[in-house]
């Protein structure tokens, strides 16, 4: 319930740092402050976060929660969010933030298990990422809109990039692009079950023949699928972009009749403290593990047959803090929900 505003940091945050902490931030209003001071001609001071930095690490992952983050600065990176440490960053609006060279939203560096899920991240500007810059590590995108950013939706330097269930509209550049000779350290992008339209240049654009990117199962804008190296008329795709097959229908898949309104979901509010009580639904029979960061199913919360929706109860007052998986399979095909476990 904070208000955080008019601070200035000469290096890094602005209006808050924290670094090796697993912090929660929630439910706060920062706003109008901003980091580093004007460099040399020709030359970067590497200052960061605007509003918020984020770096470091530590056993906990630091939970970014419900906030609104607007209308900061920063001289050269992440005018809005600087994330250099695994996060759990959700439910915020993140509008009209300026950095002078990446991530006028959030600028991401290194993180091996952020993820970003129902976040607004719109009227951003910068050089490269108006609304994100990835910059390594692996970055998950899940239930955002990404809008009207002064430049591209998702810019990816290197990195991995896995999104859905996102919208990417009405970015002056590109949806999501990656700009050619950037590092190889580049490995892959997947971005299903996403609204990418009306974004000024490409859709997506993958310049990196070392990075495999798979666009398919998203809508374009058009039946016909998007243009450019595709052959529709929705937004465009470059060429080194795997789109086919694509939605025909806003959230409608073109494969199998499935859709994603027919896939089995998962309601779940991060992040989770001692216990939590999930909303699934779907329909025939179904089953819903958890899984830790390895891959290894932990336990089994639900084995039956859905016919709608059901509460389910989840004690984790006994896992160690961190980053799961819930995963539901049924009839429809399957979904997969994040989830931060704190003390």
């Amino acid at each position: 319930g904070n208000i955080i505003e008019y601070c200035f940091a000469v290096s890094d945050g602005g209006g808050i740092f924290c670094t090796n902490s697993p912090a929660i931030v929630d439910g706060n209003t920062i706003r109008y402050n901003s980091a580093g001071t004007p460099a040399t001609q020709g030359t970067r001071n590497h200052t960061n976060g605007g509003g918020i930095c984020l770096t470091g690490a530590s056993s906990g992952i630091a939970v970014i929660s419900d906030n609104i983050i607007t209308d900061n600065y920063s001289f050269d990176y992440g005018a809005g969010i600087t994330c250099t440490r695994n996060a759990l960053i959700t439910g915020n609006q993140i509008v009209n933030n300026q950095s002078g060279w990446f991530g006028g939203g959030i600028y991401h560096l290194g993180a091996t298990g952020t993820v970003l899920s129902e976040n607004l991240i719109s009227g951003n500007a910068s050089l490269w990422g108006a609304g994100i810059t990835l910059q390594g590590g692996h970055l998950t995108v899940t239930k955002c809109e990404i809008t009207y950013n002064e430049g591209d939706g998702i810019h990816v330097y290197y990195g991995t990039l896995n999104a859905d269930s996102s919208t990417f509209a009405n970015n002056t550049r590109d949806g999501i692009g990656c700009g050619a000779g950037k590092d190889s350290g580049s490995r892959s992008a997947s971005v299903h079950y996403c609204n990418i339209t009306d974004n000024n240049e490409y859709g997506i654009r993958n310049s990196n023949n070392w990075l495999s990117f798979d666009a398919t199962l998203n809508w374009w804008g058009d039946p016909s699928g998007p243009g450019g190296e595709g052959p529709g008329t929705g937004d465009e795709v470059s060429k080194l972009v795997e789109y086919d097959p694509w939605l025909t229908q806003t959230g409608i898949s073109s494969e199998d009749g499935i859709t994603p309104e027919s896939r089995p979901g998962i309601l779940v509010h991060n992040p989770v403290k001692s216990s939590t009580t999930l909303i699934i639904d779907g329909f025939g029979p179904a089953e819903l593990h958890v899984y830790d960061l390895t891959g290894r199913i932990i336990s089994t919360l639900f084995t039956g047959i859905l016919d709608g929706s059901l509460s389910v109860y989840w004690n984790t007052s006994e896992l160690t803090p961190g980053m799961y998986f819930l995963r539901i399979s049924a009839s429809g095909g399957a979904s997969t929900a994040r989830v931060m476990v704190i003390r």
